[in-house]
């Protein structure tokens, strides 16, 4: 097959950029013609008006991408993120042109303005069911601007309003079956949503147990909602001795991590914390590979995490929190997964004592690789996304243009 693939990058590199170049050398290795166009927000810093005005529909943007479709001819465009240059217009606009349209929704932005159903320290979920954006602008949700926050209630009203997502997409990709519910819910077409998670590439054999070693790692930005300061304070309470809790990351509670450090430099702690900052993805393979568990303590639903899905790779315990789509991830019941907890402090510090347990660290890191063989291997993956192109190639045959 030809495969076109469209996203616009966001500003700060991230998880999605990532996904956008591994799914297109694995459907080259699976024989198919694979061509990227990649777009990037105009503005260096912060979106003007001007451009938060055109997020809603673009039409210039659509015209140019139906264009490409002209020109490329590819059987499938497998749109990953449109916010906020190119807009959900760019949909219709390539399928006109003959070509089957798929989507993948990486995070929650089609039905939440600042797209991570996360608001005021907890998940939110009332746009959702309500489907409605107002709510958004009320609570300026979006950049904590209310006129800021028009734009993405515009996009997703618009989006609603025109049924982009039931006339002009033939399949809408969710990374797990918790996102498949909320999107449900928030009114998407069912038969065009289906689950296809994202993969991460193996990272070779480990050296030695999970339980040979004493670092528990963190990985990720150090935000609210990515849980860090829900950890430092289970950390402090749980103070499980003889293990090390080294912080990998950057971001707005850098500070705060570089406090929990300073104060337990003295070697007063039994459990010391090591704030390691920004390391280079071969460094943080690494730790992966040689440390004991991974600390998840994410605070929102997540779209797919590749960091729990690295770590599962590497055979590293993941100690999860049992929100949204980690649990999905991690798979089975909840007696499945020992060192699952709730996200409140209480329940992150008895999930931390228990890596002291080397036989239930050991046991974990075991459960993880094997869940990860079975299901997030490009292999296995890859021959889904193939079917799913099937699927939409098949639904633009049958449905006509409306």
């Amino acid at each position: 097959m030809k495969i076109l693939q469209v996203h616009n990058h966001y500003l700060q590199p991230g998880g999605e950029d990532t996904v956008v170049g591994l799914e297109a050398e694995q459907l080259r290795e699976l024989g198919h013609e694979v061509v990227i166009e990649r777009s990037t927000n105009p503005s260096a810093t912060l979106p003007t008006l001007a451009d938060l005005a055109r997020a809603p529909w673009n039409m210039a943007q659509a015209r140019r991408l139906a264009r490409l479709v002209r020109s490329v001819r590819p059987e499938v465009v497998h749109v990953h993120n449109t916010w906020f240059h190119l807009s959900p217009a760019i949909f219709g606009a390539m399928r006109a042109e003959g070509a089957a349209i798929v989507a993948t929704l990486h995070n929650y932005r089609g039905v939440c303005a600042s797209y991570s159903l996360f608001r005021d320290g907890e998940p939110c979920t009332k746009c959702l069911v309500d489907q409605s954006a107002r709510s958004a602008v009320v609570h300026a949700c979006y950049r904590d601007s209310r006129a800021q926050t028009l734009a993405p209630a515009a996009t997703i009203t618009v989006a609603r309003k025109r049924r982009v997502w039931h006339h002009d997409v033939d399949a809408i990709i969710c990374l797990t079956d918790f996102a498949r519910e909320q999107f449900i819910t928030a009114g998407y077409p069912s038969d065009r949503l289906v689950v296809k998670p994202n993969f991460a590439a193996d990272p070779g054999s480990r050296s030695q147990a999970p339980s040979a070693s004493n670092r528990v790692i963190f990985v990720g930005r150090l935000t609210e909602e990515k849980g860090v300061g829900l950890l430092l304070e289970a950390w402090a309470q749980a103070q499980p001795e003889g293990l090390e809790l080294h912080v990998i990351g950057d971001g707005p509670l850098r500070a705060d991590v570089d406090a929990a450090a300073a104060a337990s430099a003295d070697g007063a702690s039994p459990a010391p914390v090591v704030a390691r900052g920004w390391l280079e993805p071969d460094e943080v393979r690494h730790e992966m590979l040689t440390g004991r568990a991974l600390a998840f303590p994410s605070r929102w639903f997540e779209g797919f995490p590749l960091t729990m899905v690295e770590s599962m790779a590497a055979g590293l315990p993941v100690a999860a929190s049992e929100l949204g789509a980690m649990p999905t991830i991690l798979g089975g019941e909840r007696h499945d997964r020992p060192l699952g907890f709730d996200p409140t402090v209480a329940g992150l510090a008895a999930a931390l004592e228990q890596l002291r347990d080397d036989s239930l660290v050991d046991q974990a890191g075991a459960a993880c690789l094997d869940r990860y063989r079975r299901n997030f291997t490009s292999t296995a993956t890859g021959r889904r996304l193939v079917e799913v192109y099937q699927q939409a190639a098949e639904q633009r045959r049958l449905q006509p243009l409306p």
